[in-house]
């Protein structure tokens, strides 16, 4: 009979673990990795229902003054579910509405597929000769699957992109 116990014992403890191994798994990791901040804005049904963070690509998301009023900005790389076409989501500090570059968008700069997208980093500064243009806030430098870079900035009116 003790035996008998403690095999039930030993199952019940084995089927609660599982389960909470299933619920664990459930967890969407990227979003456990976001600023506090973003989060209400991330989780609206507009963006949830249509769009996934693109982990292939690190990192995934950058913290950046993207407009350069001196607040941390939020920019991610994010995949539309139905065609799986690539781009970038920005979200500024004051603002709860997220923009999205290509990702299935079709009026936008890059393209509505950024596949080609295969790397990125934030500058403060585009260094390139005479003729730069001026970013007001941190540039993102786009790296294609070609060898190029694109430059994406804001201007201070709108966004800018330069095809390299």
């Amino acid at each position: 009979m003790k035996s008998f116990k403690l095999a039930f014992i030993v199952i019940i403890l084995l089927v609660i673990d599982s389960c909470e191994q299933q619920k664990l798994s459930n967890v969407n990791v990227p979003e456990m990795e976001l600023p506090h901040w973003t989060v209400s804005a991330f989780e609206k049904p507009g963006f949830k229902n249509k769009y996934n963070f693109d982990t292939k690509i690190n990192p995934f998301y950058l913290n950046l003054d993207i407009d350069g009023n001196n607040t941390i900005d939020f920019a991610a790389v994010v995949v539309e579910r139905v065609s799986g076409r690539r781009g970038i989501a920005i979200l500024t500090h004051e603002s709860d509405s997220i923009q999205i570059f290509g990702a299935g968008n079709h009026k936008t700069l890059g393209g509505s597929n950024w596949n080609w997208l295969i790397g990125w980093k934030a500058e403060e500064r585009l260094t390139a000769g005479a003729g730069t243009p001026k970013n007001v806030g941190t540039a993102l430098i786009l790296i294609t699957n070609k060898g190029s870079a694109n430059w994406m900035y804001w201007d201070g009116k709108e966004w800018e992109w330069v095809a390299q």
